[in-house]
């Protein structure tokens, strides 16, 4: 064990002399967790609008529930006119059921979430990573919105998808 301490205390030196940052580690080390968080965006993981749950203001429950299920990544987007409005979760689901009410007699807008959070699809994984887990509640799905909007929808961020290589 201290041979391993001195050989870890000998690398850190030679790397501080060297200059040797993170970023020069990801580029050596890119299909590690550090190269990804340094080295990828949000938009080179995130799933389209066009594999995503997407559904308007008019949608009736149980028909968000089918979407839901046809493009299973844990939340939908409600968008009206192209503007993002709310995301229902599937955690949303699980405590509307969990508080008795009649899940069938409600519409999306007593479950959704109207107040969100989005992310830029220039972020790295990291900063990503960093904005999903730094919360009271972890945060483990974003719309992804254009830079210049925060209501024009992009994708959808999967806490899933910056440990996980997309196989899509």
């Amino acid at each position: 064990m201290v041979s391993a301490a001195l050989g870890d205390a000998l690398a850190l030196a030679l790397m501080k002399r060297r200059g040797f940052t993170k970023i020069d580690y990801a580029q050596t080390h890119p299909a590690g967790q550090l190269g990804r968080n340094l080295l990828l965006s949000v938009k080179d993981v995130i799933h389209k609008v066009d594999k995503i749950a997407i559904v308007n203001s008019g949608t009736q429950i149980n028909d968000l529930v089918i979407e839901m299920t046809k493009y299973p990544l844990g939340a939908a987007l409600i968008i009206d006119n192209e503007k993002l409005l709310g995301i229902i979760t599937d955690g949303d689901f699980r405590r509307s059921l969990g508080n008795k009410k009649e899940l069938l007699k409600m519409t999306f807008k007593d479950i959704m979430i109207k107040n969100l959070l989005t992310i830029r699809p220039n972020l790295t994984l990291g900063e990503a990573l960093k904005k999903m887990e730094n919360k009271t509640r972890q945060i483990t799905v974003l719309p992804v919105a254009s830079i210049t909007s925060t209501t024009h929808v992009l994708g959808l961020l999967r806490l899933h998808d910056i440990y996980t290589p997309n196989v899509k």
